[in-house]
């Protein structure tokens, strides 16, 4: 009883389970039999029982320590890219390593890394390792979802961004492309993890096993950390890369300027420079500079500010500083003008440690300033003399004008005079003919009349100091048309004067354009039964004020519109219509005046449109 007890114990969990089935169908057959026998029998079943349950512990301990081998030597791969990730900066270098880790200490008979080829929409292998490496020799594997190649685990992973599993090949229909190039290398199962770069997923790790139900969900966990490792790995090459294009551009920046740079610790010593900054201070090395004060080479006048303006600096820990200019005093005793520009450094967590100073030599600059002021002063002395002789040609002209309007008008006065003498006390003696002789003359003198005073208006329309007033242009053309129409035989006419009107000019020489213009468009439009005249407003496309005055009067032809503003430049007869050709051209030279622009648009027997700007008075 002692041994079937001891039995017992040692085979309880078996005869808990099945095992106690096999041990009551004896005790079954023990009844059956006599005391000893039975006794002996059962020993007998319990042994064997035993030897059963031994044979099943160690078959379940072996497939554990498989396990726990496959796991360990997994762990040990992760291990191995974690230590590959800090060591190779190369992408190609750290594919092919990751790919040896995988196959050498993954169990894993073959493993294989693939980018995605955008323009082509397929994958290209860039590393590989592991023993059947001939299975990837012309291997087609695509990322459309519409082809079959594209629906395999190598292109749903990167595609969908996941990891994905087949751990029967032979079952799996999406390994339907791929299945018997597998079969020919034993290969059962295969899994692909995507890989990222800057977020983006770019490709895939794949790795294939020589048994199916290889991918257990722990061992997929591991090979995703390994993926994701290799993912870190890759924005970590890309930021070094980064770092060392940034330092090498600044290396490059540094030592090319053509201006001086210089770092300073907090106390304002320096700790280096360029050869920019060597050369400034007429120094051969750094060795000369590095640990001295920039109080050391600036002369004491400067001290102060600048003093005053790197403690500010450091103080509000703003980015750049003040600009200022000051003199470097050199080891020879000579002074170099320079401008200083200071930009507070800081270290990672955004405490100040110091400047940087970016110096440039202004000596070329001084120069040019001194010579710019003594050009200034010479050129303010030309003007000035300019100036005089303009105004003493002015007056000439002034007093010129006055002379020949003086002088003309004196002999019109008298040929006009004469004329009206002999009509009025030998009328009874002349003949028709003679009496038209006469009228002639009479209007010969007064259009040179108004010649002369046109002349005068042109003349006085290019001098003289503007007076600028805003000005309401809709009163000012209400009184012109008024004007005009009390001068003149009533007449059939639609007028329309846009309301509210404003502009700046002076109110004499504005008053001249709205004469001309409304005078011209009265004048043209006089034949045509149902006459109309407009102004109105017609602003720039900057929003800039302008105008229009318009008419449907007889217009003219483009072709000759370059001479409308012409000095006595006409388009039209004068037995049509009256005018000296010099009202247009005083517009043109009131308008220029003010900063303004005049031009006109028509058509011959289609009415004209003049558009003139004035300036907007804040």
């Amino acid at each position: 009883m002692a041994i079937f007890g001891t039995f017992r114990l040692l085979c309880g969990d078996w005869m808990d389970s099945g095992g106690n089935r096999t041990l009551k169908a004896g005790v079954r057959r023990l009844r059956a039999m006599g005391p000893a026998a039975a006794r002996l029998e059962r020993l007998e079943l319990e042994l064997q029982a035993a030897k059963e349950q031994v044979a099943h512990d160690l078959q379940v301990w072996e497939k554990a320590e498989v396990r726990l081998r496959s796991k360990q030597r997994l762990y040990f791969a992760l291990s191995q890219a974690n230590l590959a990730i800090f060591r190779i900066q190369d992408d190609q270098t750290l594919f092919q390593k990751i790919c040896d880790i995988a196959s050498e200490f993954g169990e894993f008979v073959l493993a294989w890394i693939a980018l995605e080829d955008p323009p082509q929409r397929s994958l290209r292998v860039v590393a590989k390792s592991g023993s059947p490496l001939p299975y990837l020799d012309g291997i087609q594997v695509g990322l459309d979802p519409e082809s079959p190649l594209g629906r395999g685990p190598v292109g749903t992973a990167i595609r969908l961004g996941r990891p994905v599993v087949s751990n029967d090949l032979m079952l799996d229909p999406a390994m339907l492309p791929w299945r018997e190039r597998a079969g020919r290398f034993g290969i059962e199962a295969v899994a692909a993890f995507p890989v990222r770069r800057s977020g983006r997923v770019i490709g895939a790790l794949n790795v294939h096993a020589d048994r199916s139900g290889f991918f257990d969900p722990e061992t997929v966990t591991l090979l995703v950390e390994i993926a994701d490792c290799l993912s870190f790995a890759l924005d970590a090459i890309d930021r070094q890369q980064a770092r060392l294009e940034s330092e090498t551009r600044f290396r490059e920046l540094f030592e090319t300027s053509r201006d001086g740079i210089a770092m300073l610790d907090p106390e304002g010593r320096y700790l280096g420079c360029n050869r920019a900054f060597l050369d400034l201070l007429g120094l051969d090395s750094e060795q000369q500079l590095i640990g001295r004060s920039y109080e050391a080479f600036t002369p004491g006048e400067y001290l102060e500010q600048e003093r005053r303006l790197i403690a500010g600096a450091m103080a509000e820990r703003q980015g750049a500083g003040e600009d200022f200019e000051k003199e470097y005093l050199r080891p020879s005793g000579e002074r170099i003008p320079v401008e200083v520009r200071g930009w507070v450094r800081r270290n990672g967590e955004g405490e100040v440690i110091g400047l940087w100073a970016i110096v440039r030599d202004i000596t070329e600059r001084r120069r040019a300033q001194r010579e710019l002021q003594q050009l200034n002063g010479e050129l303010e002395e030309r003007i000035r003399k300019r100036t005089a002789l303009l105004q003493a040609a002015n007056a000439e002209l002034d007093a010129f004008s006055y002379s020949v309007s003086h002088d003309l008008r004196a002999p019109l006065r008298s040929i006009d005079g004469f004329s009206q003498a002999v009509l009025e006390d030998c009328g009874d003696q002349l003949n028709l003919e003679g009496k038209g002789y006469l009228e002639r003359v009479r209007a010969g003198t007064a259009r040179m009349g108004r010649l002369i005073d046109d002349l005068m208006a042109l003349s006085r329309a290019g001098r003289g100091q503007l007076d600028l007033q805003t000005l309401d242009l809709t009163a000012m053309a209400l009184s012109v048309l008024e004007e005009l129409a009390q001068a003149g035989p009533p007449r059939s006419l639609e007028l329309r004067v846009e309301a509210g009107l404003t502009a700046g000019g002076d109110p004499g020489l504005v008053h001249s354009v709205l004469v001309n213009l409304l005078g011209n468009a009265w004048k043209y439009s006089a034949k045509i039964p149902a006459a109309r005249i407009e102004l109105y407003a017609a602003p720039l496309p900057d929003g800039s004020p302008a105008f229009c005055v318009r008419d449907n009067g007889a217009g003219f032809d483009m072709a000759h519109a370059g001479q409308l503003f012409q000095p006595f430049q006409r388009l039209h007869a004068s037995n049509d219509f009256a005018g000296s050709g010099i009202g247009l051209a005083i517009v043109k030279r009131i308008i220029h005046r003010h900063g303004g622009q005049v031009w006109a648009q028509g058509a011959a027997g289609g009415g004209a449109s003049f558009f003139f700007s004035l300036p907007e008075l804040p």
